[in-house]
């Protein structure tokens, strides 16, 4: 259950630091380029890494790199608290109202109503945390700790920002709501009245105090435990289902196609194809489609990765889930608009490993035997695929 963390860990190492180790990760599609003598940034439509102009001849080498990622890490955790007086809907947030979410932002539309705010939530922030450690000491700092050494990692990994901070924005809501409610604690007592904060946070105190020095640390570390053994049930739940896509041999699937007919429907025979799998660049998977579009020469979208980003050939793209080494494959197969429906369908597809996607020649849907989906025009059985005309 930990192999995909593992994995992660070790491509981290040999993307952002080139340390190369040997590993029993199965060779991904980056890793064919290398061994090709390609690079990923030479090949059209590889997402790259985006450079923001500012940094150009300010910040170079690793330690930099490390610093910005750093702050950018602590800078976002904190700017999904309010920050406008407008109460705006989540694509305002993101998109239009709060410029500050752009890389190249340097400041432009962040007024005196944004300041204002901004320091307000820091200063709930930081009257949080100094409620935790007046009352709690070390164990009030501890998801704060938490919340610095998980951005330090990220920062390690050179990422931030966005989903990256997710698992641990929790910890600033919890100190900004703790210290909003010692500043109407504070407010209630110097009005005069009495506040049911006041009244549950006495009552807390008095239950905590009233116990045993010990049970005051055994009862939090009990339920710690429950919690973790509930989380720890998690992978149990796999354990009771058949796995939907079954890992098969190429020559069992060929023999499943040929049974149902679906080879005559493609006129390809079980021979043929079994010699066009012995090439090393071909491959047979079995999956879900998902999102098939089809685009004419040309047509693609804009700022997108394979298989969607415009292509000089008319081409039906789509993303396969199964079980592969990461989870999907991007899958473009040129021809002809489809007659049948393929979103959702599971199928069997051949073709050849192109890098960064699956150039296909024949989709078989497996619910139904008689359709399927050829290249076209339909190239000689050799990887690699001629590019169509």
């Amino acid at each position: 259950m930990f192999y995909v963390y593992y994995s992660r860990i070790q491509e981290i190492l040999r993307a952002r630091y080139g340390i190369e180790e040997d590993t029993f990760i199965p060779p991904t599609s980056a890793m064919i380029s290398e061994v090709s003598g390609f690079r990923p940034a030479d090949i059209r439509g590889i997402r790259q890494r985006t450079v923001n102009p500012l940094q150009t001849g300010l910040c170079e080498g690793r330690v930099c790199e490390f610093a910005n990622h750093y702050f950018h890490n602590l800078v976002t955790s904190v700017l999904f608290l309010p920050t406008s007086f407008v109460f705006d809907d989540l694509w305002n947030t993101v998109k239009e109202n709060t410029p500050y979410w752009k890389q190249d932002w340097t400041g432009a539309g962040f007024g005196v109503p944004e300041g204002l705010l901004l320091t307000l939530n820091l200063a709930f922030i930081s009257l949080g945390i100094g409620t935790a450690w007046q009352r709690n000491k070390f164990i009030g700092l501890l998801p704060a700790v938490i919340f610095l050494a998980y951005i330090l990692s990220n920062s390690l990994a050179f990422t931030s920002g966005g989903r990256y901070i997710t698992p641990v924005d929790w910890i600033i809501c919890i100190y900004y709501v703790l210290g909003l409610m010692q500043v109407v604690i504070l407010g209630s007592r110097l009005a005069g009245v009495i506040s049911p904060f006041g009244i549950w946070q006495a009552s807390i105190e008095t239950e905590f105090h009233a116990l045993p020095a010990a049970a005051q640390y055994l009862k939090p570390l009990k339920t710690l435990a429950v919690v973790f053994m509930i989380a720890a049930l998690i992978p149990i739940a796999e354990m009771p289902f058949e796995r939907r896509f079954q890992i098969n041999s190429r020559d069992a699937t060929l023999a499943m196609l040929e049974q149902q007919g679906s080879l005559n429907y493609a006129n390809l025979t079980r021979d043929d194809l079994s010699d066009f799998l012995a090439d090393p660049q071909a491959r047979l998977i079995i999956g879900r489609i998902l999102y098939p579009r089809y685009y004419y020469g040309g047509e693609g979208e804009p700022k997108r990765d394979y298989p969607y980003l415009s292509l000089d050939y008319p081409r039906l793209a789509f993303i396969t889930i199964g079980p592969y080494d990461n989870g999907l494959e991007n899958v473009i197969i040129p021809g002809d608009s489809p007659k049948f429906p393929l979103h959702a369908e599971d199928a069997v597809i051949i073709g050849c490993e192109n890098y960064s996607f699956l150039d296909a020649l024949a989709v078989f849907i497996l619910a139904e035997p008689e359709l399927v989906y050829l290249r076209s025009p339909q190239p000689a059985l050799q990887c690699p695929f001629p590019p169509p005309d």
